[in-house]
């Protein structure tokens, strides 16, 4: 029994654009087509016309334990992840952009990682006791169907214990099984008596209010580069993954943020390495409705005029079902898919790429005219560009409907009233991609008034 002592050390972890260009315009009528109704009543400036919205990115990144862990390649997840968003906020093509940093979990000041009784977890118990499953010593587990549902099937899940070291001293690197005491013994001393361990179920905050304000508040590129930086460095990793009410505080942040910034386009882009562990009525007891709860949550996050991205990292044998499920949250958000890179990959690289696509498919959002300026909808007309010249623009009645437009598509966006932002264009996710590496201008014509 004593040869599952590395297998038991090595799971220690788990315990613990491109931009888009529209011509500048002298007013209602300059290349933008933007024409004014009378003469007498000019509807635009040297600044008017048709010009992309300032785009901010509120970053959620997960920074639970198992962010610890190492890939096939040795490579820390942590550290990837870390080096993804450094090179995407130091990238020269995001500067203009504003973002911000949210971490979850919000871990509770004072409570232990592991407890042996309810007494350790300081009032934010109970205290949950961790099984492994053996023979295979694969992974840790509640109970035997866990063993199987995390490929170890067959195992059964055994009690996990760690050896105490003289009076009540945690050795934290040693672990055992409480039934078989000789785990507690190496080089021929003994580490003390094997008790169980477990992990404190309340520590993490699991209110939506505790994930609404932001670690690193909203900072415009590249001068507010550094302070986001400094708060991705200083975070450490800790706790499990409670993804449903950080989503939703940090969507509430957006929301409020974007109330103020009408003339923005707003985002949350979301960076994890698991789905949710805790803080859903579902777990453990209906795990196929944690996707549903995601996606829900997202799509209040677009009744509100803002969209998720999902970014995740997973091991090969988990990628299939973290496209499910991460992926219903993207296409609750209105982002239509989750960006999963694998560990046996280059993960900084892929996380960069899915990073680049999201600034790049996020910049169709074009603000028409500006200060008392009003937008005559029934006017615009949308030109795309193509490798052999243009296509007309069709418009859609809102997000739901792009399909109907293959590649196309436009429509108006709405605020979290529903009524329309008549000086909002959005290109539909699919028209956006098309032209996100085209150096042509998107033309955009309408009638305007002053009021």
């Amino acid at each position: 029994m004593s040869s599952f002592l590395p297998l038991l050390r090595a799971l220690r972890p788990a315990l613990l654009a491109a931009t888009l260009l529209v011509p500048a315009a002298s007013g209602c009528g300059a290349r933008t087509g933007l024409r004014a109704e009378r003469a007498d009543e000019p509807c635009g400036t040297t600044e008017g016309g048709a010009r992309l919205a300032p785009l901010d990115v509120f970053l959620l990144v997960d920074s639970s334990g198992s962010m610890h862990e190492t890939t096939e390649h040795d490579l820390q997840k942590w550290a990837e992840v870390k080096k993804a968003l450094r090179q995407f906020l130091q990238d020269p093509r995001s500067a203009g952009l504003s973002a911000s940093v949210r971490f979850f979990p919000s871990v509770f000041p004072g409570v232990p990682t592991r407890c042996n009784v309810e007494a350790d977890c300081k009032g934010h118990g109970p205290c949950d006791l961790t099984g492994i499953c053996l023979p295979s010593a694969s992974a840790l587990c509640s109970d035997d169907a866990d063993c199987g549902k995390l490929g170890a099937a067959g195992d059964t899940c055994r009690p996990l214990g760690r050896c105490t070291v003289g009076a009540g001293t945690k050795d934290e690197e040693t672990y055992c099984l409480p039934d078989y005491q000789k785990d507690c013994i190496e080089g021929g001393a003994l580490l003390g008596a094997c008790v169980p361990v477990g992990v404190c179920i309340g520590r993490d905050a699991c209110q939506v209010a505790d994930y609404e304000a932001l670690d690193a508040p909203v900072r415009s590129l590249p001068d507010g580069t550094e302070a986001l930086l400094a708060a991705l460095d200083a975070r450490k990793v800790d706790g499990g993954t409670p993804l449903l009410p950080a989503l939703r505080g940090t969507l509430a942040a957006a929301r409020a943020w974007s109330a103020g910034h009408a003339d923005h386009k707003v985002i949350v882009v979301i960076a994890t390495d698991g789905m949710p562990s805790e803080c859903d009525d579902a777990i453990p007891d209906h795990p196929e409705l944690v996707p549903e709860h995601l996606r829900a949550a997202a799509a209040e996050g677009v009744a509100g005029g803002v969209q998720t991205f999902v970014l995740g990292v997973f091991t090969p044998k988990q990628a299939a079902e973290a496209e499910l499920g991460l992926g219903a949250l993207a296409e609750g958000g209105g982002s239509q898919h989750a960006f999963i890179v694998t560990t046996d990959g280059k993960i900084a690289a892929g996380l960069l790429d899915a990073l680049t696509d999201v600034r790049a498919t996020s910049r169709c959002d074009y603000v028409l005219g500006t200060g008392a300026q009003r937008v005559r909808t029934e006017t615009v007309s949308v030109s795309l560009p193509t490798p052999s010249g243009s296509r007309p623009g069709t418009y859609v009645p809102g997000p739901s409907a792009c399909t109907d437009a293959p590649g196309a598509g436009y429509y108006f966006d709405t605020d979290v009233t529903g009524a329309a932002r008549t000086s909002r264009l959005v290109l539909c996710p699919d028209a956006c991609s098309a032209i996100a590496t085209r150096t042509a201008d998107v033309r955009i014509e309408a009638t305007c008034r002053a009021e």
